[in-house]
């Protein structure tokens, strides 16, 4: 899973993002996104390909784009109770942060 982190100013943003997968041919399984003021935060699943890391890479040094944070699933976390039924929580660690091609963390 790849979340990215960036400005937001209009919905060209995304555009770049989903234009650098098409370009290095990385299906996206799934995307999901949200603003808060002007920042957006990008959830994306990605299927594996051999252009994966490249277009990490290429998408972290798109304009407007602050980093790119690569996650990994950990384990479901349990929440509800006995009235309205259980749920489970997927959480994810971060494995790597990426800024302008660089690795960060």
């Amino acid at each position: 899973m790849v979340r990215v982190v960036g400005v937001y100013r209009d919905p060209g943003l995304i555009e770049r993002i989903m234009g650098t997968l098409r370009r290095l041919w990385v299906d996206v399984e799934w995307i999901n996104g949200k603003i808060e003021g002007n920042t957006m935060e990008i959830h994306m699943k990605l299927k594996d390909s051999k252009n994966l890391k490249l277009a990490i890479l290429n998408i972290s040094k798109t304009v407007d784009v602050e980093r790119v944070d690569v996650l990994e699933e950990t384990e479901a976390e349990k929440e509800g109770n006995k009235q309205v039924g259980e749920c489970f929580s997927t959480l994810y660690k971060r494995i790597a942060t990426y800024t302008w091609g660089e690795e960060v963390s």
